[in-house]
């Protein structure tokens, strides 16, 4: 399989679990959200609240069935993987004049895909079991530091927010919307502790996920590899190639070894995280190597170019890493967004959905510049609703439309260079056009002193806007309000 084809295989299984943490989260925030309704003489509903046995209850029920529907999941993953793997090697038995037998009727490949397939789907359970989140509800400092599990963190979330309203503490929403932000971004966490529980560490239940199907299917291909090599008499392995390698894989991918240098020097380096190179069986000095000497050149010239965007310089392998953080900024706010939605956070959900749109423009030009195919499918969240892709379509449109105002020069002439994350979003809120602010800039009826902060503002007929002298960059704009107008406007309509 390519690379690409490899890292795919994750994916489904990836996004039932974070299907799964999107409902647990939900499931909190609307709870967060009821208390907030309350006042603080609602004691029988606020203890009514607190009581959340029921929604514990339910979530074990959807962890369940999240872990049945991933069984099946790793098995076509594993299947897929292990039936690609075994038809690459037919043309070897074919060469030695050995009887081949179908994938399919092969009892000893799919009892090997059915065992690989069972180890990993138990880990899934195992990682559920010690599946929490990551937060500092009330101050409280456990260990390890801010993890709590699942039920103790969520029934400390509302109780602590059903304390504030009872006391009639005034930042209970700030303190709401801060929780919701870690539940978001901090998402499910899963903890694996060493040396008797004195060494911990934490990773997010999906990445976690993805790094025991991958391993899974790694340790498939080496068991597979080493069954069907012994059929024919393998005395060596080749390792596959592809784009983007890590550096210190760079040296072995696409060359042919034997079984003493494979299990030396190379097979523990496969195991690492996320490596999608691949040993194949071969006997050497007969099996003709995959690549030619050019194609592994090719490959090597190629990961060793580099672009420059802003500034920056970048290789094949940065790059590729820089794609999958952008992807993983742009999920974790449309994520933020879905959770301030159902805590009832107007505000903080559209700031949300803004920033998602702006990342994805950064995103899509990154990949431009650096030659590489934009993966909008890492780009989508579970059910991110119609109404918030409606905004997220909106905030686009507003932002290609304030881009044409870089390069304009003010009637003072100033060079508009940037425009602030702030700007576009009191442009989108205050429903500021473009054309508005163009016209204030160039055309103002008054124009401001220059600030000490090295600010001025432009005061248009229908938007004022501020603007750093210095920078060039375009930092708030809003409303020209009726008194302005008639003070610099006079009797324009």
């Amino acid at each position: 399989m390519t690379e690409e084809q490899l890292k795919s295989l994750p994916e489904p299984t990836q996004e039932l679990y974070r299907g799964l943490e999107r409902r647990i989260i939900d499931r909190i925030c609307k709870r967060l959200n009821e208390v907030g309704q309350l006042s603080s003489t609602d004691y029988y509903k606020l203890d009514r609240i607190t009581k959340i046995g029921g929604d514990i209850e339910a979530i074990k029920r959807d962890i369940s069935n999240t872990n049945a529907i991933a069984e099946k999941e790793i098995y076509q993953a594993f299947y897929m993987a292990a039936k690609d793997d075994y038809e690459y090697q037919q043309k070897m038995f074919e060469l030695l004049n050995r009887s081949w037998t179908p994938f399919d009727k092969s009892s000893e490949m799919l009892d090997l895909v059915e065992a690989m397939s069972r180890v990993t789907s138990a880990e899934f359970t195992n990682l559920t079991h010690t599946t929490g989140f990551v937060g500092d509800i009330a101050g409280l400092k456990k260990v390890p530091p801010h993890w709590k599990e699942l039920a103790e963190y969520y029934q400390e979330a509302v109780d602590f927010a059903a304390f504030q309203i009872r006391t009639g503490i005034t930042d209970y929403y700030n303190t709401v919307k801060e929780t919701v932000r870690q539940l978001s971004d901090n998402g499910l966490s899963y903890i694996e502790y060493d040396n008797a529980g004195k060494k911990y560490y934490k990773r997010r239940l999906d990445s976690s996920v993805r790094n025991a199907v991958n391993g899974g299917l790694q340790r498939l291909s080496v068991a597979q590899g080493e069954i069907v090599g012994n059929e024919f008499g393998a005395d060596g392995m080749e390792i596959s190639a592809h784009s983007g390698a890590r550096e210190s894989h760079q040296w072995f991918q696409g060359l042919q070894f034997s079984m003493l240098e494979f299990h030396r020097d190379i097979k523990s380096l496969l195991n690492e995280y996320n490596c999608y190179h691949r040993a194949f069986p071969i006997i050497l000095g007969v099996s003709a190597p995959a690549y030619t000497q050019k194609e592994l050149n090719d490959i090597i010239s190629r990961d060793k170019e580099t672009h420059f965007y802003q500034d920056k310089e970048y290789n094949a392998y940065e790059a590729r890493q820089k794609q999958r953080q952008l992807e993983t900024a742009i999920r974790t706010h449309k994520d933020r967004a879905k959770a301030f939605a159902a805590v009832g956070n107007k505000e903080v959900e559209t700031i949300a959905i803004i920033k998602a749109s702006e990342l994805q423009k950064h995103y899509k030009s990154f990949s431009h510049s650096m030659g590489l195919s934009t993966r909008p499918d890492l780009l989508t969240v579970t059910n991110f609703s119609r109404s918030q892709s409606s905004t997220m379509g909106a905030v686009t449109r507003k932002s290609k439309a304030l881009d044409s105002l870089v390069g304009l020069t003010t009637n003072t002439g100033v060079s508009v260079n940037t425009i602030s994350f702030h700007a576009l979003e009191q442009s989108l809120n205050r429903k500021i056009r473009a054309v508005e602010i163009k016209d204030a800039l160039m055309y103002p009826l008054h124009t401001g002193i220059i600030r000490a902060d090295d600010s001025q503002q432009f005061v248009g007929w229908w938007a004022t806007a501020s603007i750093n002298v210095e920078t060039g960059k375009l930092i708030s704009v809003w409303s020209t309000g009726g008194r302005l107008q008639r003070k610099y406007g006079g009797g324009k309509n």
